[in-house]
């Protein structure tokens, strides 16, 4: 798997329950994720994820706050994410 993708390192772990692999693929790929999404250029959420923050947390700044505090109550690196599942009917 030397020059195998990430993604697929990833799904080759997962599927074979690699436990010290998927974990440090996945902080690999947690971290590229992570960097990639940075900017200079601060920006209010879209239209539509500020309705889902509304929706799930009352407001954007509940939402904000419910992060930093995950984040500062997590073991580790304090990173936390927040995820939609698209699938879900509303």
């Amino acid at each position: 798997m030397e020059r195998a993708p990430l993604e697929a390192i990833l799904r080759d772990a997962r599927s074979q329950t690699a436990g010290p692999l998927l974990e440090n693929a996945g902080q690999a790929w947690n971290h590229g994720f992570f960097f990639r999404g940075l900017t200079d250029t601060p920006a209010h959420p879209s239209e539509r994820l500020r309705e889902a923050l509304v929706r799930g947390f009352g407001d954007v700044d509940a939402a904000r706050d419910a992060m930093i505090d995950a984040g500062v109550d997590h073991f580790g690196s304090g990173w936390v994410w927040l995820a939609a599942d698209t699938q879900a009917s509303a």
